[in-house]
């Protein structure tokens, strides 16, 4: 897949300016941070914050399993952005793979839910600009 993207995200597609580039690289880990606080809301619910409400989200049409499983996923997310944010600050490509990996779940959740649309949008924005900056990345 990695392949795949290379081509098509960095290669054929539009190149950003340099400066889109260089600001991206020198903010992704503030960026990284504004993120986790947007997912932590998710991420106290799988601690069982989420248990008061989940007997009424029958009446909301969400299932358990659905609800379980999307959880799941947004803590995968969230740790991989977090085991991502020392190694933006250094330049290192595995932060990046952990950015790479966190937005295929993002994608996964999304596509599960049946947010077609924005699913597959979201996504081909993020990896687009994730292809952008992966040279900067050692």
């Amino acid at each position: 897949m990695d392949v795949f993207f290379t081509k098509y995200l960095s290669q054929k597609a539009p190149a950003l300016p340099l400066g889109a580039k260089e600001f991206l690289v020198k903010w992704a880990p503030y960026l990284n941070l504004v993120a986790l606080l947007m997912i932590s809301p998710v991420i106290l619910a799988a601690f069982g914050l989420s248990a008061i409400a989940l007997p009424f989200s029958v009446f909301a049409g969400v299932s358990g399993v659905s609800s379980i499983v999307h959880t799941v996923i947004m803590v995968a997310v969230f740790a991989l952005q977090v085991a991502a944010l020392p190694g933006l600050f250094k330049r290192s490509i595995s932060a990046w793979n952990f950015l790479y990996y966190s937005t295929l779940l993002n994608t996964l959740s999304s596509l599960l839910s049946l947010n077609l649309g924005g699913g597959l949008i979201g996504a081909a924005i993020s990896l687009y600009f994730l292809y952008q900056i992966k040279s900067y990345y050692h």
